[in-house]
């Protein structure tokens, strides 16, 4: 009786129910701050898929999220981005610049095959970048 006693005089004190709200509140704020991280990382996927060439329909379907949820989800994206978009699309082709992205992207396809090689032997991290002039992230992806 005097322990049931002891809790409702406990719980009934305003600084107990203080701590309760605060606990609530703790818990409420982590569950938004994860579903909006989950937000983020899905924005992000989306905007990859389609930056490699996915359609909305694909996309969707990819993710399991209706058609209209892509769509608004890349609407953002492309709001946020408009200016880099405009670049895009008013960019003139140059084939010199053509030929040079794809001269470095050759060489870092070979770089990265080299790394590979180099890995299997042994080699250090530390030792293959200096080497190739990979970055750490290109060397660990090998």
């Amino acid at each position: 009786m005097k322990l049931m006693e002891a809790y409702h005089n406990v719980a009934a004190s305003p600084e107990f129910r203080e701590m309760v709200r605060q606990r609530e509140r703790a818990l409420h704020n982590e569950a938004s701050a994860l579903a909006n991280a989950r937000l983020e990382e899905r924005r992000e996927i989306f905007k990859n898929m389609y930056e490699m060439g996915f359609g909305v329909a694909d996309i969707a379907k990819a993710t399991k999220f209706s058609e209209k949820d892509v769509k608004d989800i890349l609407a953002d994206f492309l709001k946020l981005n408009r200016k880099a978009v405009q670049n895009m699309l008013t960019a003139e082709w140059d084939s010199e610049v053509e030929k040079r992205v794809l001269r470095e992207d050759a060489f870092l396809e070979a770089n990265i095959k080299v790394a590979r090689r180099l890995k299997a032997k042994g080699m250090s991290v530390d030792e293959i970048i200096e080497l190739t002039d990979l970055s750490v992230d290109e060397v660990l992806k090998a």
